[in-house]
């Protein structure tokens, strides 16, 4: 047997202003005026329950509208009482009526509470733009810089490697095409986890523990002018400390060897640079003699001017050095002023005037 109660409602009627009507009353005791859908029920501080014999036709629904005739009818009425019409599948209730009401109120004098407004917090924004500031100074810093220079001294240096073919001596786990072993080793090739051995632990960890109900009273708005009121239970739960053993595996590097070998080869290696440099603009490569087991490798050049910065019309006094390609370095000449593009130590482009 259910121990919910049904405790009354009350409404008040929005033509005449009579305030705190019981909700079992259909009609406004001082004006006649039937209750509409835009009533909303409320209880009063001191709660008021129905009589068993008012219980009896109460709690069991919402009441309804009727399509026709907009009469106010129990949810245990079939047809109208206003105008005898059937109630309708899709009937208007006190909760899906046109107007809805407003959720329910407890108190008939309690207000809903306006929640403070929240002061703005500008710490966000503040954070946001300092973000925004760091970045664009990361930027800036990294962007190329516009200069204008001095041309003290043009700078190259070219470079040939030269290869020569020789034996050498190499060691693999495999012997390659043109490899003549001279020695084989065991040796450790890697190391594989192996379980040594468990070691016991002790941990603490928390566990929630059922530790009873909390009981508490909840209301129900009915829609016919009552509240039905409910015990809950929710299960209420504390953590608990505690402590368990464990095995916990330990492991160890276990080497594992194979056949390493040691083996001669030819092949063509690192013998030599024939390297030329200068400070003027008729750079030349270096003249190359190669001898019977010789061959030409990469070939490198690189171009670089010595320049003091200009601002306006002042000079300083310090050259610094900075590099540059090809085409751009051919463009220059000593003592002429050029407004160009620096990226770090790199001159990358000549800004035309």
């Amino acid at each position: 047997m259910s121990d919910d109660k049904l405790v009354m409602g009350y409404w008040d009627c929005s033509y005449c202003g009579t305030k705190t009507i019981k909700g079992t009353s259909r009609n406004c005791p001082n004006c006649q005026h039937p209750r509409d859908n835009s009533v909303k029920f409320y209880m009063l501080d001191e709660k008021q329950y129905l009589s068993e014999e008012e219980a009896s036709t109460k709690g069991k629904g919402a009441d309804w509208y009727c399509e026709y005739c907009g009469a106010l009818n129990s949810v245990l009425d079939e047809t109208c009482k206003g105008c005898g019409s059937a109630r309708e599948e899709a009937k208007k209730d006190y909760f899906n009526a046109d107007e809805k009401p407003e959720p329910f109120v407890p108190n008939a004098s309690q207000k809903k509470e306006e929640k403070p407004k929240k002061k703005k917090s500008f710490l966000p924004f503040v954070f946001l733009a300092a973000v925004i500031f760091a970045i664009v100074g990361v930027v800036l810093i990294a962007m190329p810089k516009k200069k204008g220079i001095v041309i003290d001294r043009m700078n190259w240096a070219y470079s040939i490697d030269i290869e020569a073919y020789e034996t050498v001596q190499e060691s693999d786990w495999e012997v390659p095409d043109g490899g003549r072993v001279y020695e084989t080793k065991e040796e450790i090739h890697h190391y594989d986890q192996v379980l040594d051995h468990y070691e016991t632990r002790t941990r603490t960890y928390t566990e929630q523990v059922y530790d009873g109900e909390d009981v508490h009273t909840e209301y129900i708005d009915n829609g016919d002018g009552t509240f039905t009121e409910k015990q809950v239970s929710t299960p209420r739960y504390r953590n608990e400390v505690r402590e368990e053993t464990y095995e916990e595996p330990i492991y160890r590097d276990e080497p594992v060897y194979q056949t390493k070998y040691y083996y001669e080869i030819e092949k063509w290696v690192h013998s030599r640079y024939v390297e030329t440099s200068g400070n003027d603009k008729n750079p030349v490569w270096g003249e190359v003699v190669l001898a019977d087991n010789e061959r030409e490798g990469a070939k490198t050049e690189e171009y670089s001017v010595d320049a003091r910065i200009k601002k306006g019309k002042k000079i300083k006094n310090e050259s610094k050095n900075y590099k540059t390609s090809k085409a751009i370095w051919e463009q220059f000449g000593v003592g002429e002023t050029y407004n160009v593009k620096i990226d770090g130590d790199e001159i990358i482009e000549i800004i035309k005037k």
